[in-house]
């Protein structure tokens, strides 16, 4: 399992718009990645490696954090709606994190018999 940080992600876009490029305690700029992927670069970058996806999730950004509401709030819910309805759409624009499963070249994923 992979899990990166979508550099091309809206918010980083809006920072770089306003001449802005600062590291975070956390998020998509956390001070502790070393590396930035957008989703065709992390797929590269894997491939490159020996390993082959199996799956492939973007998440939504977590508008929770930002706006200090509660995820059940009706007006978060609305919101969060529309934003994995945007992120589906665009994922390469509001996808937060692009999360991996992946394999070594020669593994093939497991069937699930009973």
């Amino acid at each position: 399992m992979v899990s990166l940080p979508n550099v091309v992600n809206i918010t980083v876009r809006l920072m770089l718009l306003f001449g802005r490029f600062s590291y975070t305690e956390r998020g998509i700029l956390d001070k502790t990645h070393l590396r930035f992927f957008t989703r065709t670069t992390a797929r590269q970058f894997l491939e490159e490696n020996g390993y082959r996806i199996l799956e492939e999730k973007i998440t939504v950004m977590p508008l929770e954090l930002v706006l200090g509401l509660k995820h059940d709030y009706p007006l978060m819910k609305a919101l969060n709606r529309a934003l994995a309805f945007f992120t589906k759409l665009f994922p390469g624009l509001f996808g937060y994190q692009i999360m991996f499963l992946a394999g070594t070249a020669t593994h093939r994923r497991p069937t699930r018999n009973a």
